[in-house]
């Protein structure tokens, strides 16, 4: 076979792989639906039923999204990743993947590498956590936790929100919230709690989260806690206190290294006060420019004859405080945090995704006051309407997908991603909770028709920039089985010959 031939036989092979469908959609994207079975491939178009089935599949690299619904809870996870290729379970709408709790923890994570994002997770009626993990390098983000009952009452078995029994895990932007008998004090059921009981350095970062209403402490540091770094939290109306700094448990370990800086801990009116050192502590702690007020019985108490500076003893002026999930925990413009905190440890960003610092200082608390930015300015968003094909009622179409960029100053704030219709979010990549100036993420939407005839539906993304909230328009036929439009594709729709000499 000549040269020629031998190109026009691998271009015909090229055409006939496009007709009959063969994907070149990446293998480390997998999806779970509550309308997927665990019998299908994880595609898009044949998501898995459960994140516990995922999970038994998906290896280092890989991502799992997960549609908005209701799953059951009750489960592990125990796949790990590597340090340059996490394994990432992600809600494709924030809190929209809703993780209902059962008689025991709720989702308990043992692989290392591993992040969880996005989801709101329901604790447990029985023993012990909403989220725990004793994963290495676990990254816990932007999930809602709460609701975790012991039916043991007030035990040792205690539990949390979120429970970190392991090293390197950063807990980011996490609202924790309503654990334990609350207003009840209990100091076994907290908001966060870095339990760490393998005598081993924790190291857990925890930036960005908001943490109320438990019965035990907002931020809890104990058995075998060490060199950890709080910062950037706002923590409220626990009933035992507000972030406790100790260990515990761990044979000859002390909580020492530990960075407590730029939170807002106010009104734990429990029985212990509001940034605490017990058991087992250090002489190299420090405590920086927190905003410490209205705790009872005491604002701050530390051990080893360690002071707290930069401390601010004010009222910190929320847009709009009630003390559980109705409020706003923005500052108000006139609130003394701003400005008042350090850049030491500090995240580059707020629990919106805003970039910090706004005015050259950064904020105390979880977040930053905007200044002279309001908004993030301009998105672009394309296309901004899709088309699909006809569809047999009850099967679900390829994805198609519209990119949406940020063309602002400033870090987009992504609030929230809604579809309507018979159309279900296919994927975000990373249109989550921000997206970086400069920075595109793509949307991926599929099409599952229940009825025939023209079936609309949009996509709406409420964020921080100018115009918002952003749509986009969603049609589709559906059609009989059986009178579906066949669909070809062929690639090049051209072919360009060098020159040749006539007759060969």
């Amino acid at each position: 076979m000549n040269k020629l031939n031998r190109l026009f036989s691998l271009l015909i092979l090229a055409v006939s792989l496009s007709l009959t469908g063969v994907s070149s959609a990446s293998a480390t994207d997998y999806y779970v639906s509550t309308t997927g079975s665990d019998s299908n491939d994880g595609s898009a178009a044949h998501p898995w039923a459960t994140i516990a089935h995922a999970a038994s599949v998906v290896g280092p690299g890989s991502t799992v999204h997960v549609a908005p619904g209701t799953y059951r809870g009750q489960f592990n996870t125990s796949a790990s990743g590597t340090s340059s290729a996490y394994i990432t379970y992600v809600s494709d709408t924030k809190w929209g993947a809703k993780i209902a709790g059962g008689s025991s923890s709720t989702w308990s994570n043992y692989g290392a590498y591993v992040t969880i994002h996005g989801f709101d997770v329901t604790g447990p009626t029985g023993c012990c956590n909403a989220i725990y993990t004793a994963g290495n390098a676990t990254q816990i983000i932007g999930n809602n936790v709460h609701s975790v009952q012991n039916s043991n009452g007030c035990s040792s078995t205690g539990g949390g929100g979120i429970v970190v029994d392991s090293t390197n895990a950063q807990v980011i932007g996490n609202y924790a919230h309503d654990n334990g008998p609350y207003p009840a004090a209990c100091n076994y059921i907290h908001g966060i709690y870095i339990a760490n009981s393998s005598n081993a350095g924790s190291n857990a970062h925890v930036y960005n989260n908001i943490s109320f209403r438990n019965s035990g402490w907002g931020i809890q540091l104990w058995h075998s806690a060490t060199n950890e770094i709080i910062v950037n939290n706002t923590i409220f109306n626990n009933a035992t206190g507000g972030i406790v700094v100790g260990a515990g448990s761990g044979s000859g370990v002390t909580d020492d290294n530990t960075v407590v800086s730029n939170n807002i801990v106010f009104n734990n009116i429990g029985t212990d006060g509001g940034i605490v050192e017990e058991g087992s502590t250090g002489t190299h702690n420090t405590y920086t420019d927190n905003l410490v007020y209205g705790n009872t019985p005491v604002n701050i108490s530390l051990q080893n004859g360690l002071t707290a500076t930069g401390t601010v003893s004010a009222n910190p002026l929320f847009v709009n405080f009630t003390g559980g999930t109705t409020g706003d925990y923005h500052l108000q413009s006139s609130s003394p945090a701003i400005n008042k905190g350090t850049s030491n440890s500090a995240p580059t960003t707020d629990y919106d995704g805003r970039s910090r610092p706004q005015a050259g200082v950064f904020d105390i608390g979880a977040y930053e006051y905007p200044g002279s930015i309001s908004t993030s300015g301009a998105v672009t968003l394309s296309p901004t309407s899709l088309t699909f094909l006809n569809q047999t009622v009850g099967t679900t179409s390829a994805a198609k997908v519209s990119t949406l960029t940020n063309s602002g100053s400033a870090t987009l704030a992504i609030s929230s991603i809604a579809i309507s219709g018979d159309y279900a979010l296919g994927g975000l990549g990373t249109c989550v909770t921000s997206l970086a100036t400069g920075s595109s993420c793509t949307i991926s939407v599929t099409f599952k028709p229940t009825a025939t005839g023209t079936r609309t539906g949009s996509v709406t993304i409420t964020d921080s920039a100018t115009g918002s909230p952003q749509k986009i328009s969603l049609t589709g036929s559906g059609v009989s089985s059986g009178t579906s439009t066949p669909v070809a594709s062929l690639s090049p729709t051209s072919l360009a010959f060098g020159n040749q000499t006539v007759g060969t």
